[in-house]
């Protein structure tokens, strides 16, 4: 993969976080859900997760590997769950359901084996080469125990977590755009 689409793909991981934190904010201020500000993201992250894994070419390893194919696959499948909703809008939720779901998973399965690698190769200076894996552990447990806890307070508080997790998208996509050709061009 060429420097210039790593960059293009960082900057996908940003734009995704944008949107998510200006979902979570207009929630957290008005309690009124914007369109598409969750879904698009869906689609966004595992391209920045595309960059990530290009971003360590040259760290060669089964983890690498596995995290591209994973990130592929999460890909895929929120772009089969988009042909779904655009053909039918009113299509039976399971079938949309079951590849949001699945772009969801492969998301964060990508995050912590690209995450595992990132943080060995040190692609990144510390402490950010570790964001990655964070990202894909902390994530599951903020959406659901933390945003659980917060939305049995407030239901508009369960957007923090989505803001928080919008945040690192940010980091983790400005840190991909900024490859270097000679970082991935050897």
């Amino acid at each position: 993969m060429s420097s210039s689409m790593i960059r293009w793909c960082g900057w996908a991981a940003v734009v995704g976080g944008v949107m998510w934190a200006a979902k979570g904010l207009a929630i957290l201020a008005t309690g009124e859900q914007p369109p598409l500000l969750f879904e698009i993201p869906l689609v966004l992250f595992p391209v920045g997760l595309l960059g990530l894994h290009g971003r360590l070419r040259g760290h060669t390893g089964r983890l690498r590997a596995a995290g591209g194919v994973v990130s592929v696959i999460a890909l895929v499948a929120c772009a089969a769950a988009v042909v779904i909703l655009t053909i039918d809008p009113d299509a039976d939720g399971v079938v949309s359901g079951v590849a949001i779901a699945g772009s969801a998973l492969g998301t964060v399965a990508g995050l912590v084996l690209l995450g595992l690698v990132t943080r060995r190769a040190e692609i990144f200076r510390p402490p950010w080469h570790r964001l990655p894996l964070l990202l894909g552990i902390a994530t599951p447990v903020l959406f659901t125990v933390v945003g659980g806890a917060l939305a049995a307070i407030n239901e508009r508080l369960l957007e923090v977590p989505l803001v928080l997790a919008a945040a690192a998208w940010v980091r983790l996509g400005t840190l991909i755009a900024a490859v270097e050709r000679a970082d991935v061009d050897q």
